[in-house]
């Protein structure tokens, strides 16, 4: 289990950036700024931030220069729909990756085989509390990322309803799984002690918070990392 999995299971609150540039620069800043993991993406077409990213032929140098750069895991999103596939995946592990993140309705069950690589599965707003037990238990699946929130304009509010969701997420995966919030909603500093005194202590925060510009990104890492630890003491 990669140590980046140990560090969500544990006590301890964890931040990990999603970047939609693969900048070696940039992810060394982020690491610097305090992120415990960094999620890469190849095959992007992002429809809010309006960037492109391309095959992982296409991305390869840059990927492993952004690994070369940091000392903390790297993980990659392959592709926002189905077509991934076992040797791509086992690529991804020989390449030096610490766990692909795909969307559970288009996340083949094969690839929950393939040694080497943690996975994260990220369930959409369909699933019950029972599956979402289910899926925690799945073997294979290491990590659940908190993406069965209901549906609200990207970069929105955290509301009281979303918490109210996430508390019945946490209630029926029962701690069999970590999960990890996505910033899909519009996260501030202030969203944090709320979050963490509901019991979500995992954080992915990306563009709805951090924007695409490198010094951006940068301030919005230090700026949840100081959130985080102060909600920790």
């Amino acid at each position: 289990m990669s140590s980046l999995t140990n560090l969500l299971r544990s006590a301890r609150p964890t931040l990990c950036v999603s970047l939609i540039r693969n900048d070696p620069g940039l992810a060394k800043a982020v690491q610097d700024a305090g992120a415990d993991g960094i999620k890469v993406h190849v095959n992007l077409d992002h429809p809010y931030a309006k960037v492109q990213l391309g095959s992982f032929e296409q991305e390869a140098e840059a990927l492993a220069e952004v690994i070369a750069a940091v000392r903390v895991p790297v993980g990659i999103v392959p592709r926002g729909a189905a077509g991934t596939t076992v040797p791509e995946v086992e690529r991804y592990a020989e390449f030096g990756f610490a766990f692909f993140d795909l969307y559970a309705n288009v996340m083949s069950a094969a690839l929950l085989a393939v040694p080497g690589i943690e996975k994260w599965a990220a369930p959409k707003g369909h699933f019950t509390g029972s599956m979402l037990a289910a899926l925690a238990t799945t073997k294979g699946v290491d990590v659940i990322e908190a993406s069965f929130l209901p549906p609200a304009e990207f970069g929105s509010s955290l509301t009281v309803e979303d918490l109210a969701h996430l508390r019945a997420g946490l209630a029926a995966i029962g701690g069999m799984a970590p999960l990890v919030l996505p910033t899909d909603r519009g996260l501030t500093e202030e969203d944090v002690p709320v979050l963490m005194d509901n019991g979500i202590g995992n954080f992915l925060i990306g563009f709805a918070v951090t924007g695409n510009e490198p010094s951006g990104v940068v301030r919005a890492t230090e700026r949840f990392r100081r959130a985080i630890d102060s909600a920790g003491r």
